[in-house]
């Protein structure tokens, strides 16, 4: 019994397969993010800069092995070096912040959503209530 109920909430691919979102549900999705367009800017530029800092390293440890070390330059591998753990640094970092422009994001339309729901369900005629099974709301 167990197996069953846990079994029923699993997402079955194929159920989605074929089926397309209304445009109207994508503009009312859309028109809900407004109080969330500044996090929405600072999340897209921490991506963008987030991809750019993922790309720089091995440029780094390119020039490490092409030219530091063959010409066994010490202050260059020392600048790489530290170079290298400074990208590292800003990279946790702008995860650090992509992770809470995400979460302000997510949360506050999921938040928005449910007072919505609320507010819409709490405006229903009582005959509404009345018609509809319990639990199937």
């Amino acid at each position: 019994m167990m197996h069953q109920t846990l079994m029923s909430f699993r997402h079955d691919p194929d159920a989605v397969k074929g089926k397309h979102l209304e445009r109207d549900l994508i503009r009312r999705v859309f028109g809900m993010t407004g109080p969330y367009r500044g996090a929405l800017i600072g999340f897209i530029i921490t991506v963008v800069l987030s991809a750019v800092v993922g790309v720089i390293p091995p440029l780094l440890f390119r020039s490490l092995l092409d030219n530091a070390v063959p010409n066994k330059n010490e202050q260059l591998v020392i600048g790489l070096a530290v170079a290298a753990v400074a990208l590292a640094v800003a990279s946790a970092g702008l995860s650090l912040v992509q992770r809470w422009y995400s979460a302000i994001v997510g949360e506050g339309l999921i938040y928005d959503m449910r007072v919505s729901l609320f507010d819409h369900v709490q405006r229903m005629p009582i005959a509404f209530f009345t018609r509809t099974q319990t639990g199937s709301l």
